[in-house]
């Protein structure tokens, strides 16, 4: 039984990052307005030195709100969403 439970909660971890990796995967390519319109304002935006632009989102969870999902999205200067990152996020 312990097995089987530690295999369900390996399951639903995973199942999780799959999600959140797909999600963030999907917006690669895709205008930067798209994105804003669907998740509303960032939380930070920050300027590199080579013109593009660093969009990030957080999301707190867990008891207390303790835990912070933070994604990030990094825009050309076309406003073109060329790569992707995420961390502390459990869904």
């Amino acid at each position: 039984m312990r097995n089987l439970t530690l295999l369900l909660i390996t399951f639903v971890i995973l199942s999780g990052c799959t999600t959140t990796e797909s999600a963030m995967k999907s917006w690669q390519g895709h205008n930067e307005s798209e994105l804003v319109s669907s998740w509303g304002a960032p939380t930070a935006s920050i300027e590199t030195r080579n013109g593009y632009r660093v969009l990030t989102w957080e999301e707190y969870w867990g008891q207390y709100g303790r835990n912070v999902c933070r994604k990030s999205f990094t825009v050309n200067g076309a406003g073109i969403i060329t790569t992707w990152s995420y961390s502390g996020c459990a869904f």
